[in-house]
């Protein structure tokens, strides 16, 4: 493939805008950098994807010899598993094996369960002050409703220590269909 070179004296001018015919043009170029951009990825993005192909090819065999050692050596640690009750891992030669437990965590018991009817046993248990969590929050999209019915104001906010932030940002859209 031929490397495209940018010149220079295609670029817009850092001359300022005046007219809406001079952000029209503005808006005319910055769809072709885009393009030229967009263009440029995509063949960047193919030679990337040609690269990790070829990689997975040339190291299947590899990466598969690598997955059967591992699995060698996990059933053995299994087999072996009196082994590592008192140090959980092995120092060999050359590298280490062991056996981790993972962090704690809770689960649901069967199919049978689902989270709500786990939540609605512990109500009925009584175990809800000690095992059910309950979050207070902002409801800041009341706040905001509010705000736009007039039901409160800016001053009743403050004297919560809250505001309303809004603020204006610049934008531009292209016409692909005019640009190209």
């Amino acid at each position: 493939m031929s490397k495209t070179k940018i010149d220079v004296r295609t670029l817009p001018d850092v001359k300022p805008l005046e007219t809406f015919d001079d952000a029209n043009q503005a808006l005319l170029q910055l769809g072709r950098i885009e393009s030229l951009l967009q263009d440029k990825e995509a063949e960047l993005n193919e030679k990337i994807q040609k690269l990790r192909d070829e990689f997975d090819l040339m190291t299947a065999q590899t990466v598969q010899s690598k997955e059967m050692l591992s699995a060698q050596l996990e059933k053995f640690a299994l087999a072996n598993k009196n082994e590592f009750e008192k140090e959980r891992s092995r120092t060999l030669l050359h590298g280490t094996i062991g056996l981790r437990w993972t962090p704690p965590k809770v689960g649901l018991l069967n199919r049978k369960y689902n989270w709500d009817s786990a939540l609605e046993l512990l109500r009925k248990f009584k175990w809800g002050k000690d095992f059910i969590r309950t979050k207070d929050e902002v409801d800041k999209e009341a706040l905001l409703s509010a705000i736009s019915q007039k039901e409160i104001d800016d001053s009743k906010l403050a004297a919560v220590g809250l505001k309303i932030d809004s603020k204006e940002n610049f934008f531009y859209e292209l016409n692909w269909d005019s640009i190209k």
